[in-house]
């Protein structure tokens, strides 16, 4: 699907940019876009290849820096590393969780992606964060990468 049609799909829906809310439609849609891109990144992570996720992202972000925070943010709570994207998580709580969440921007440019990494298949508190932006060419590119603890 082109975004140029979920684009016209959040328009029919009422999601023009003024209201924040996402319906359930929107929020598979955009996990459809969302999953190859996390994919990708979380994949170079699981595999150390920190320098290749950073040139994914249009803003300049530095492989070593990403590494650091990474690679640090592991040591010091003594893990192993980041499982692969699709590692199944054992995280089952009483309320609708979602490992990958996504947020649509208010003006329609894009969106934003939370998506919650695992250590053995468990939550080790860090977030992947992205931010992606509709082209131009109906494609979504990434914008930002970063990782946060949450």
């Amino acid at each position: 699907m082109k975004i140029v049609e979920i684009k016209a799909k959040m328009i029919l829906l009422g999601r023009e940019g003024n209201d924040s809310s996402i319906t359930l439609f929107e929020k598979s849609v955009l996990g459809e876009i969302a999953e190859p891109l996390v994919k990708k990144v979380v994949d170079l992570f699981a595999d150390k290849k920190y320098k290749d996720a950073a040139k994914l992202s249009k803003d300049f972000l530095d492989g070593d820096e990403l590494k650091e925070e990474i690679e640090g943010f592991l040591e010091v709570n003594e893990l192993s590393g980041i499982d692969h994207f699709g590692t199944e998580c054992n995280y089952h709580p009483d309320f609708d969780y979602n490992q990958l969440s996504c947020y649509i921007e208010e003006d329609g440019s894009g969106f934003h992606i939370d998506y919650d990494l695992t250590t053995d298949g468990e939550l080790n508190d860090l977030t992947l964060q992205m931010d992606i932006v509709f082209t131009k060419k109906n494609t979504a590119e990434i914008q930002k990468i970063e990782c946060n603890i949450i």
